[in-house]
């Protein structure tokens, strides 16, 4: 099964993240989608790619990512996921945008928090 996982962005190390962090755990194989990743001030994802988007070619944007507010929508629809099978989308907001094949199943918060705590894991 192919999965992907999809966080707003990676620029804090926030209690969003630290589950976005639990899920990248819990699916090494999966890969990982964000609009903005900073590794210096977020999760520690290892050796894991991260796939962002336009948005982190904008100098500055990590840094004032609330600023990006009116690109997240489009910065998140530019990113074609419809060859994968299921989409973990840990976010509240614009990562939903995602496009994807009508046959992907999708989760997005808080079905993800229920996911996570049904299958064993403690925060």
């Amino acid at each position: 099964m192919k999965i992907a996982l999809v966080h707003d962005y990676l620029t804090q190390r926030g209690g969003a993240e630290r589950v976005f962090e639990l899920l990248c755990k819990r699916y090494p194989e999966a890969d990982i989608f964000t609009s903005l990743y900073d590794p210096q001030k977020t999760i520690d994802l290892g050796d894991r790619i991260v796939n962002t988007t336009f948005l982190q070619k904008i100098p500055g944007a990590a840094k004032y990512f609330r600023s990006m507010a009116p690109l997240y929508f489009p910065a998140f629809r530019a990113l074609d996921l419809q060859d994968y099978d299921l989409i973990i989308s840990s976010s509240t907001s614009f990562a939903k945008a995602v496009r994807k094949n009508p046959n992907t199943r999708n989760l997005c918060c808080p079905k993800v928090n229920i996911l996570m705590r049904s299958s064993g894991n403690r925060w």
